[in-house]
């Protein structure tokens, strides 16, 4: 999925497409036809070389995708946003690879972020894109990862507003702080290309029973290692949560009848929440821990489903395939 503003709401299914929108038209200018089709070249260059053999309309649907890229970067898409859902393994990374080359090589002067889900497959794209010819001088980094634990550290903002690409998490774009400091020479970039999944509508939630336990056992931990000062902070936060949630759980058992309300849990930015699961990273976290982490600086309530007390994030704006 990709867009030019990333601020805006997405209020139009994954399927929709602009009306009279088309790889062709997206092509009237000679040179970005010249950019999507140098893109496809090397696209089908690049599969070819990992032994894939495409069909006729998985070329087209490829093509599609690289021809949106450029439809918007040009301003020629009246769409601020085209989502593309293509299966898992179906070339969509390549095809970043491969427009992001064909644009650098073109010499078109435009800002493009690009959004993965992880700090590991950040690195993996920052070193293929090295690799396809694009000078490390030309991507910048933005991440919470201590620089220490990175082949590629996050860089500062006036160092990324320098940069033709911006590499960040999904987390990063999920924060409206961040995103306008995403800029291209102090000005929006023009397209943010979000590789697979960030936007799905939907809840998350963690099952009280699980992690409670879990936090208990970080705290055992906690006090086997005092010289981790990053992994006490994060003992300490967890705890502190589990205090009000044991409160919430009271408040809840002793009046059937009770409505949820959004748990008042100790002040924390996203951001440091992301640290501090990072940090965790060295003991093996329990995934309950880390789903919980993953949810703080959204309204969280406890629901009752069943016999199973449930914390649960409320509907939120996630990222849906290209």
């Amino acid at each position: 999925m990709y867009h030019q503003h990333p601020q805006q709401s997405l209020d139009r299914p994954a399927s929709w497409t602009p009306p009279g929108w088309s790889p062709e038209a997206a092509s009237s200018d000679e040179s970005w036809s010249d950019l999507t089709k140098t893109a496809e070249d090397q696209l089908l260059a690049l599969m070819s070389a990992m032994g894939n053999r495409i069909s006729g309309d998985h070329r087209q649907a490829l093509r599609e995708v690289l021809a949106g890229f450029t439809a918007i970067a040009s301003g020629q898409s009246p769409a601020q946003r085209t989502c593309f859902a293509l299966p898992c393994g179906s070339g969509k990374t390549l095809a970043i690879r491969a427009w992001c080359r064909a644009l650098y090589a073109s010499g078109i002067d435009i800002g493009v972020t690009i959004a993965v889900e992880t700090i590991a497959q950040m690195e993996t794209l920052i070193d293929a894109m090295i690799a396809d010819g694009i000078p490390g001088e030309a991507i910048g980094v933005v991440h919470a990862a201590p620089a220490t634990r990175m082949r590629h550290p996050s860089l500062p903002g006036e160092v990324n507003d320098g940069r033709r690409f911006l590499i960040a998490t999904h987390a990063r774009l999920a924060n409206p702080d961040v995103l306008r400091q995403l800029t291209y020479r102090s000005c929006p970039r023009a397209v943010t290309i979000v590789d697979e999944s960030l936007i799905t509508m939907g809840a998350t939630f963690v099952a009280i029973e699980k992690l409670l336990p879990a936090i208990a056992r970080l705290g055992e931990l906690a006090r086997l290692h005092p010289e981790d000062g990053r992994l006490h902070e994060t003992s300490a936060f967890l705890s502190a949560c589990h205090a009000v949630i044991d409160a919430e759980r009271e408040r809840l058992a002793g009046n059937p009848k009770a409505t949820p309300k959004v748990l008042e849990l100790p002040r924390i930015t996203t951001m440091k929440a992301e640290q501090l699961r990072i940090a965790l990273s060295d003991h093996d976290p329990e995934d309950d821990i880390l789903t919980f982490l993953s949810m703080v600086g959204r309204p969280l309530r406890m629901v009752i489903a069943g016999e199973v007390k449930i914390i649960v994030a409320g509907r939120v704006a996630k990222v849906v395939e290209i």
